[in-house]
């Protein structure tokens, strides 16, 4: 997120490795983005010894809209491009 940006609305799915933000910027568009929980996982050798393995968890941004000039504009656009969102607002009403 930008200096300056108001977050709107959020949501997360039911699975939890999803969220969304609705966000206004500071000129007054309105836009939206989607994060995904990702794990990363790998081994570490220690001097020919026993591998360790190791995970990490972080947000990685999945889709970034346009800009829109009302809320409700990025909101449909929203709802029409992921799928999952649809339900977890649904759910949510």
């Amino acid at each position: 997120m930008s200096d300056g940006e108001i977050v709107v609305v959020t949501a997360e799915g039911d699975s939890g490795f999803k969220r969304w933000r609705l966000l206004l910027r500071p000129h007054g568009f309105f836009l939206f983005e989607e994060v995904t929980l990702q794990d990363e996982i790998y081994r570490v050798n220690h001097g020919g010894k026993e591998e360790v393995t190791v995970a990490e968890a972080y947000w990685m941004p999945t889709h970034v809209s346009g800009l829109f000039k009302t809320r409700e504009a990025a909101r449909q656009d929203a709802l029409a491009s992921l799928p999952w969102l649809r339900e977890a607002l649904t759910k949510g009403s």
